[in-house]
């Protein structure tokens, strides 16, 4: 994501308020932050004010590099010339944030801690350099098949999204978390959600409602192909049956098929936990949340590297239907 980032803003294609101003979306291209001057990509990075709080700061390791003049191409090459690479890596994650950042402040009216988006920035490289480290690794190549075949994450089919959903259950707070992510076949998330439930007690209740949810999900976004996937085998079985369940969590179970009986390319699918992490780390989140959040062809930035490592593990092979 740093990457294609560094991209747009190089080939100026970031969608500024100058951007947005040559294509007549916005009335005028000025900074909606400072209302001082065109927002540029370089103006937003580098010399508004919201930036320089960040650049400013000691911990940048930019404090006293000029804020003005040329385009942001100039500026990278200056900060690939003057800067080692360990902290020209820091300053790529931190210029996604200062643009990030920019964005609350304009759309929610709240501003980061500058000192937090640099210790944010820096946390959020060291898990992915730990992450690419782990993929990379001699013991990973030598892993055995099976155990290969337990952490890679399969694409699904031509056409198909795969639904991953977990849940954890805090049985002393009556609390349960659920997280789902919505994935193409090329491993790009289209929706990722994180809800809770309160005064649940069973493990098969909370994972039952979970899954309830991934299909509203799908259903609100219209979806026909999908592969449910998650590592509740008890219910994903049940569901997958034809026998009447007479347990606790039966009518649970009769609404789930019902639905499928109407969605014929619908299908379920166990795995493993190692293969359900960004799920799983969604519905962790979950347990400390209000209420529910969903973001659609975004994602939230503590399941980014997961859903990199997924990406990188990737199976040539699709996923049987």
């Amino acid at each position: 994501m740093v990457k294609l980032f560094l991209w747009k803003a190089a080939n100026e294609l970031l969608p500024t308020k100058k951007n947005l101003f040559q294509r007549k979306v916005v009335e005028d291209p000025l900074c909606p932050i400072c209302f001082k001057e065109e927002e540029s990509v370089i103006h937003m990075l580098w010399e508004c004010p919201t930036a320089n709080d960040v650049w400013a700061n000691g911990l940048s390791g930019v404090t006293k590099w000029k804020r003005e003049g040329g385009d942001f191409l100039g500026l990278w090459e200056r900060l690939m010339g003057g800067l080692d690479k360990s902290k020209l890596e820091e300053i790529a994650v931190q210029l996604r944030k200062v643009w990030l950042r920019s964005n609350t402040l304009v759309f929610d009216k709240r501003l980061t801690c500058p000192k937090m988006l640099i210790s944010t920035s820096i946390e959020s490289l060291k898990d992915f350099k730990q992450a690419n480290s782990l993929v990379n690794s001699n013991n990973e190549i030598q892993q055995s098949e099976l155990s290969v075949n337990m952490t890679r994450w399969i694409r699904p089919a031509t056409n198909f999204v795969k639904v991953n959903w977990d849940v954890p259950l805090d049985v002393k707070e009556r609390k349960m978390g659920m997280g789902v992510i919505i994935i193409d076949e090329n491993g790009e998330a289209l929706l990722a959600a994180c809800d809770s439930r309160r005064n649940v007690l069973s493990v098969e209740i909370a994972e039952c409602q979970a899954l309830w949810r991934a299909m509203q999900l799908c259903n609100d976004l219209n979806i026909h192909n999908a592969i449910f996937e998650g590592d509740a085998k008890t219910v994903i079985m049940e569901v997958k049956g034809d026998e009447e369940n007479f347990s606790y969590f039966g009518s649970l179970i009769d609404d789930i098929r019902n639905v499928l009986s109407f969605r014929m390319s619908w299908s379920f699918q166990f795995d493993y936990r190692q293969k359900n992490i960004v799920a799983h780390n969604l519905a962790k989140a979950a347990l400390h949340i209000v209420e529910e959040k969903v973001w659609i062809e975004i994602v939230p930035d503590f399941i980014v590297n997961s859903l990199d490592y997924d990406r990188r593990c990737m199976q040539d092979t699709h996923m049987k239907v």
